[in-house]
């Protein structure tokens, strides 16, 4: 048997892999759609809202039944299956679905919102099966690392953090390896080939480690998060995902200005984006148990408040070096050719 230590770390290296490869999905998928929808910013805020909808759904929906599940590791080892085994399908349900989309184009001849719907309710349908796939891994990851309350925001920190920090990597990978080296077809296929190892991997993890404890044990203090602010907190999270969606279509926006509609622009705003979470991620985790222990929920509250205000004045104060971005790129294109 495994000591829990040691197969922690192993699901460490597990959950880096897994965030590469759904950034690489989300890649292949923004170039796919593509080829149907057209470059417009329009398709990849309906991509990212599908993708993040999906995400939601599965955490939110894991959270609830993965105390329950005896192995955890197992679960996970199933959804990491059923993600590899859906993106092979992928470009074949959207050939399916191909048709669909161009006869409701001509049949029904959308406007801009009506158009924005169908577009949405078409991706969503597509890529709501991996997605929610997707979210669930985490909870169930979390079960079986936050064996003790007390260090729960710690470990959930640190899953997120590598699960980002594999997700930059899977970004990066996809946009400036992948894709012009191998093409679509080719890197599906070596995407799809990682979720097979991860989940034979964690098949066997699960094989050798230590059973958990029962969740009543793991998760004794759980009925102090029924609180009356929980409601509020919950609120404060979804306008902050919110903003961070707008802001990240907005980036992509910004960046096909300057590099058009290459492979690069989606590629680029992801790294940025996403390095700048799997950073927050794992300081986040280590600064809210710190907070927690020296001063209680309120002091958490307070540096939550904090980080907020300071997101909205960095986002504020960046608006104005947009119409410098241009000029900075034609520098930079002169200095490196």
């Amino acid at each position: 048997m495994l000591k829990h230590r040691r197969a922690l770390q192993t699901l460490l290296v597990l959950f880096l892999l897994s965030g590469a490869t759904s950034l690489v999905y989300e890649t292949i998928w923004a170039r796919q759609l593509h080829l149907v929808f057209g470059t417009s910013q329009l398709a990849i805020s309906t991509l990212l809202a599908a993708f993040m909808a999906g995400l939601a759904l599965g955490g939110l929906a894991a959270a609830r039944w993965a105390g329950r599940v005896k192995s955890p590791l197992k679960a996970y080892a199933w959804l990491e299956a059923a993600i590899g085994a859906y993106a092979l399908a992928f470009p074949w349900l959207l050939k399916l679905v191909t048709p669909l989309y161009l006869w409701l184009f001509s049949a029904v001849a959308p406007g801009p919102t009506l158009f924005a719907f169908l577009q949405f309710l078409l991706l969503g349908l597509l890529l709501l099966p991996p997605t929610l796939c997707m979210g669930a891994t985490l909870p169930l990851a979390a079960r079986f690392a936050a064996t003790r309350p007390a260090e729960a925001g710690y470990q959930v920190g640190r899953l997120y953090g590598v699960n980002t920090l594999g997700a930059v990597l899977g970004a990066g990978l996809a946009g400036f390896v992948l894709l012009p080296g191998l093409g679509l077809m080719a890197s599906n296929l070596a995407a799809a080939a990682v979720n097979g190892a991860l989940a034979l991997a964690a098949f066997l993890l699960a094989a050798r480690s230590q059973p958990l404890p029962p969740a009543s044990e793991a998760t004794a203090d759980s009925a102090e998060s029924n609180t009356p602010g929980m409601a509020a907190l919950l609120l404060v999270a979804g306008l902050a995902g919110f903003a961070a969606l707008l802001c990240e279509v907005a980036w992509f926006r910004l960046l096909t200005l300057v590099l058009g509609g290459s492979v690069y622009a989606f590629p680029l705003m992801l790294l940025a984006f996403l390095l700048g979470i799997d950073l927050g991620g794992w300081a986040g985790g280590w600064a809210a148990d710190r907070a927690l222990a020296g001063g209680g929920r309120a002091r958490v509250l307070t540096h939550l408040t904090c980080l907020q205000l300071g997101v909205a004045v960095l986002v504020w104060a960046a608006m104005f070096l947009y119409g410098q971005l241009l000029y900075a790129y034609v520098w930079l294109f002169t200095k490196v050719e």
